[in-house]
């Protein structure tokens, strides 16, 4: 029983409690997390401040977000335990697949430490060799977990020219020996060539790429991805017409049109001293790894840039910061709903060929309009376009260009003797752009995996993760990027525009440095043509319209393609700044009418209401007063008159007739 009550008290409500701990708030949050991974850790204090009236610390919300994250993603220490067992169930389902893991074990006793593993499944294995043609593009990305590490993947390109993965591996370091390593296993799984075709690969200038390729795959070719030679380049050429030109000489597809190109780089950046010239950087380089007109046609691909990497390093991007069996799985359900997903999509579209070969097709025959061919027999026929003439041989489906033996597609000059014959298009793609090598590729499908509670229990020992340098400063989550490239993707950025000084016209050019003249499709040259205007020059005084008159005659006398410059610079700067007095004149002129129409009106209303007082006066018989006050007015409207006519006096004869008139 309460005897006594005091219900006053003094005290505010209390946000802190010591029962709000990290766990209790990760089982709360987790599904915001999971809806947004970026969640950021204001945004927890505020919401818990919100929802539970508690006030918590920047640290209990970074570890609520780090427990809700390993809640849903798996903890990196736990997953490289069941690493093991996650191997074999995805063997169990996806037969046919070649996964493999190298360890590094110091003794018996110790634990071993998770070193490499190579992911490849075996529909995209078969999916590959059926239905794609032989080139591998190679590229790897880092990854941004804990323990770090890189992931080399192996691409490659299907029927409707959309990259096609092969398997990827995730290693320790991006070198030699890594590189190697993979190599070895792609061999494994798919061969050295493909129907006794060797494969050809593209790829960057990765470190111990070129020598491993160089080792395991004696008959295969390789590219370097022209894309990342001319970032290169641009390092050290800074004119633009050279890197215009480099394109000129990677992008030429015969022999000819290389070896002109290389001869008018050549004469552009001619050799002074030791100086290192643009046609010594690429002779230092073997032609076959970066021109197209060396590269092979066996693969029938003219691509010279290993965008499928890049378009694969994107597709991959959310998956790069999870756990190793996090991010496994997340690739490989992606991967199992992109062939069904292309597969259906295929079977709902119509034609022989597929859409991407259509549009450019679509494309050439555009272009084709400008091209005439003329036949001559057995399948010959000679085009003539863009100032040259090619022989196209449809029998062979060759064209001197070499682009229509490339890329296995028709080039210009062949569609305009495709189309000159009325032959179809379909029967001059090669086989490997049709619709049922794409079907082919992705015919295959693969298989679910499970829970971690159904996995495969290996009896194995227990993996610990790679060893790991901690390197200074914070982790690195984003990528370094080029010198020209955006900071910022959503915001223009003037940097590498070319700045063109507005006298000469000419990029580079400024006030200090330039030695031309105006040149004739310069505004300041077009400035310098244009005289005073009608209405200037009527307020102008007979001896300044002389004056200006002569200056616009000498102006105009000159050639109107001949630039100005020398001596004569100056004294248009001075008849310029001599143009700007009429256009004061005006402004001055238009004032004074002003102020001369102002006191005219007052002038006659002044008058008006005189007569109105003299009529009243003689109402009211004031004659003296009537003679006094008209007298008075009349006085009164002439001053205004005349200080209008005296401060209008230059003005022209027509305002000055008028105020007299008004007078009189």
């Amino acid at each position: 029983m309460i005897k006594t009550l005091k219900g006053e008290h003094y005290y505010g409500r209390n946000y802190n409690n010591r029962h709000a701990t990290s766990t209790y708030l990760s089982n709360k949050f987790q599904a915001k997390v999971r809806d947004d991974p970026g969640y950021s850790i204001p945004g927890i204090v505020n919401e818990t401040r919100r929802l539970f009236m508690l006030d918590i610390s920047q640290k209990i919300a970074a570890r609520t977000k780090q427990k809700s994250l390993e809640a849903l993603r798996g903890n990196d220490m736990e997953q490289y335990h069941r690493l093991w067992d996650y191997v074999a169930t995805v063997k169990n389902s996806n037969p046919d697949s070649h996964i493999s893991l190298q360890i590094d074990r110091r003794n018996v006793e110790e634990r071993a430490t998770f070193q490499r593993i190579y992911y490849g499944l075996g529909a995209l294995k078969n999916g590959f060799l059926k239905g794609c043609r032989p080139i591998i593009g190679l590229d790897g990305c880092f990854l941004k977990s804990p323990f770090g590490g890189q992931l080399l993947t192996a691409l490659g390109r299907d029927a409707n020219e959309n990259m096609f993965p092969i398997s990827f591996a995730v290693v320790e370091v991006e070198n030699y020996d890594s590189w190697s390593w993979f190599l070895r296993e792609l061999i494994s799984q798919i061969g050295r060539e493909n129907k006794g075709v060797a494969y050809t690969f593209i790829s960057d200038r990765q470190k111990g790429l070129v020598h491993a390729i160089e080792e395991l795959f004696l008959e295969s070719k390789h590219r370097f991805c022209l894309k990342h030679m001319f970032e290169n380049f641009k390092q050290r050429f800074k004119n633009q017409d050279l890197r215009n030109m480099f394109w000129e000489v990677a992008a030429a597809t015969s022999m000819p049109e290389h070896e002109t190109a290389i001869a008018n780089l050549a004469r552009a950046d001619p050799q002074e001293g030791d100086k290192l010239t643009t046609a010594g950087w690429f002779k230092r380089l073997p032609p076959k790894l970066l021109s197209i007109a060396h590269f092979s046609t066996a693969c029938r691909s003219d691509t010279c840039v290993n965008n499928m990497s890049e378009s694969w390093n994107n597709y991959i991007l959310k998956a790069r910061e999870k756990p190793i069996i996090t991010m496994l799985e997340w690739i490989r359900r992606r991967l199992m709903q992109r062939l069904v997903t292309k597969r259906e999509g295929m079977l709902k579209h119509g034609g022989t060929l597929c859409q991407n070969i259509y549009e450019k097709l679509e494309k050439f025959k555009i272009k084709a309009r400008n091209c005439v061919a003329i036949y001559g027999g057995n399948g010959n026929l000679e085009v003539d376009g863009y100032g040259r003439t090619n022989v196209v041989n449809l029998e062979m489906k060759t064209c001197t260009c070499d682009h229509f033996q490339f890329s296995g597609i028709p080039c210009v000059h062949a569609v305009a003797c495709i189309q000159s014959r009325k032959l179809k298009f379909e029967d001059y793609v090669n086989a490997c752009n049709h619709r049922e090598a794409y079907l082919r590729a992705y015919n295959f499908t693969i298989g679910p995996v499970p829970s971690k509670q159904f996995w495969v229990d290996r009896k194995m020992q227990y993996l610990n993760p790679s060893l790991v340098k901690k390197q200074p400063g914070r982790p690195k989550k984003q990528r370094k990027k080029g010198p020209e490239e955006p900071t910022n993707q959503q915001k223009a950025s003037r940097k590498g525009l070319a700045v063109y000084y507005r006298r000469c016209l000419k990029s580079g050019h400024n006030i200090r440095t330039c030695k031309l003249g105006i040149h004739p499709k310069s505004k300041l040259y077009k400035a310098l043509k244009v005289g005073p205007t009608a209405s200037n020059a009527t307020s102008v005084a007979s001896t300044t319209q002389a004056s200006v008159s002569s200056t616009t005659a000498t102006t105009l006398s000159q050639e109107p393609n001949q630039p100005i410059s020398g001596t004569n610079q100056k004294s248009h700067q001075s008849r310029s700044s001599k143009r700007k007095q009429p256009a004061a004149t005006a402004r001055m002129s238009r004032f004074l009418a002003v102020f001369w129409l102002t006191n005219t009106f007052m002038g006659i209303v002044l008058r008006f209401f005189g007569y109105v007082l003299v009529d009243f006066a003689y109402l009211l018989g004031f004659d003296g007063y009537v003679l006094v006050n008209c007298g008075i007015c009349d006085c009164i409207a002439m001053l205004v008159n005349l200080l209008a006519m005296l401060c209008c006096g230059n003005m022209d004869g027509n305002i000055t007739g008028h105020i007299f008139a008004e007078n009189d």
